[in-house]
This record gives C-alpha cells, sequence and structure tokens, in this order.
C-alpha cells in the first residue's frame, strides 16, 4: 500500500484519514434511535421526522453571533390601520373648516328668531281660541277663573315651546345636516367621521346644551378659544360644526 501511495505520489496524512472517516460515520436519532446514513442536507430523521443533533461541521449559532442593531439607524415608529385604534379622526385632521365663535352665534340668533315665530304664533292662536271658547260658555266670568285660564295658557305655551324646541333641534339636523340657521350660513354638524349624526346624538347635543348654559353660558364661549371649536355641548355629544363642502356623504 505505502509503494503504492508513494508511486502516486499522493499520501494522506492520519488527521486527514480520520476527519474522512468521522464524514463517514453515521448520525443516530435521539428519539427513536435509528441510523441515518451521512447526508451534509439531513436535518430531519427519515423513521421518525425528529430533528438530527447538529454535526461538527455546522457551527451552533450564540446570541453573540447575531449582528446588533446600527445605533445609528433610527426606529421605525409604528404605523396603525383605520381600524386598529387609530389616534387621528377625519373630524381632527388638520385642514378641517370649523365654523368658529361669530359663525356659530349668527346661526344662534337665526335658529332663535325662527323658533319664537312659531311658538309665538301657536301660542296666540291657542290664546284666542280659548278666550273666545272661554268667553262663550262663561258671560260672568270672575277674576278667579280668568287668572286660572290665564295660567293655563301660560303652561300650554311652555309645553309648546319646549316641544318646539326639542323637535328643530332634535329633527333637523339628522335630516338635513343641521339646524336652518347653520345651513343659511352653509355649516352643518358632522361625528368624528365627519358624517351626519343620528336622533341618538343629536339629543345628546340638546341636552348638554344645559352644561353650557349653566356656568354664565362658559360652554358656549367656548368655542371662541377652542382649537376645533366645540363648544362643551359638542364635545359631550362628540360632534363638530363644520363647512357643508367637507362633510362626508
Amino acid at each position: 500500500m505505502l509503494s503504492a501511495a508513494r508511486t502516486s505520489g499522493k499520501v494522506q496524512s492520519p488527521q486527514a484519514e480520520r476527519g474522512t472517516d468521522r464524514s463517514e460515520e453515521a448520525v443516530y436519532c435521539q428519539r427513536c434511535g435509528a441510523a441515518v446514513p451521512p447526508d451534509p442536507e439531513a436535518r430531519y430523521c427519515r423513521s421518525c421526522g425528529a430533528l438530527l443533533p447538529a454535526t461538527a461541521e455546522e457551527p451552533v449559532k450564540t446570541p453573540g453571533d447575531e449582528h446588533p442593531p446600527d445605533p445609528t439607524q433610527a426606529p421605525i415608529a409604528p404605523t396603525t390601520s383605520a381600524g386598529a385604534g387609530t389616534t387621528t379622526s377625519p373630524a381632527t385632521a388638520p385642514g378641517v373648516p370649523y365654523g368658529g365663535f361669530l359663525v356659530r352665534l349668527v346661526a344662534y340668533l337665526i335658529d332663535s328668531t325662527i323658533i319664537s315665530t312659531v311658538v309665538g304664533v301657536v301660542g296666540a292662536l291657542l290664546a284666542v281660541v280659548a278666550l273666545l271658547a272661554g268667553m262663550s260658555g262663561l258671560p260672568d266670568v270672575d277674576s278667579a277663573a280668568f287668572t286660572a285660564l290665564v295660567f293655563a295658557l301660560i303652561g300650554v305655551l311652555l309645553l309648546i315651546s319646549l316641544t318646539v324646541t326639542a323637535a328643530y333641534y332634535i329633527v333637523l339636523p339628522p335630516l338635513y345636516g343641521a339646524t336652518p340657521g347653520k345651513l343659511i350660513l352653509g355649516y352643518e354638524i358632522v361625528d368624528a367621521d365627519l358624517r351626519r349624526i343620528g336622533y341618538g346624538t343629536a339629543t345628546l347635543r340638546l341636552l348638554g346644551y344645559i352644561v353650557s348654559n349653566a356656568v354664565l353660558y362658559l360652554g358656549f364661549i367656548w368655542i371662541g378659544i377652542d382649537d376645533r371649536k366645540q363648544g362643551w355641548h359638542d364635545k359631550i355629544a362628540g360632534t363638530f360644526v363644520v363647512k357643508r363642502e367637507a362633510v362626508r356623504r
């Protein structure tokens, strides 16, 4: 054998021979004990599918081998989708044309004039009808009966006023987008998505007027200093007053 090796000029060292023998040794599965033929590409046992132990030629990764992040690279801010915890709604985005204090004040005066006119006309008609009916049935009306009739008319008038006001502020915004005062000036009442509000939101907004009126009308004055021109009643109901062209249909 030695002479043949000299003849060929290729003599393998004992270390090379041992390395060759080691590479040709079979790997045994730690789960089922089956012998797996030497194959550098083999990773799983052919009998049971278990992961084979790492070979000597395959270095084991350690936590120190991983490359640390580049300290000069700025962290990427997490993004959120529209349906998963967005912090900015369409109504609070930059550039939304809100209705300011003066616009809202003029709209309020227009609405108050309309409501007062309707209540006054209806109340006057009822008063005339009641007086005519009372005078025709009671030719000799004493002062006590007349006083009772007056108080009854006042109560009816208050009830009419509350009914007209509630219907005005609860029914009209969901149907037309706002009350006539705001519509005349080109503004509508919307929710956080810049869409027309519903009857429930309109009712909550009307109840919020009580809070805005409670402390010297401070809830209405707040419109002039708020960044989004919201009164306290707007914040309670989550509503905004914006120009008509900004509303989503």
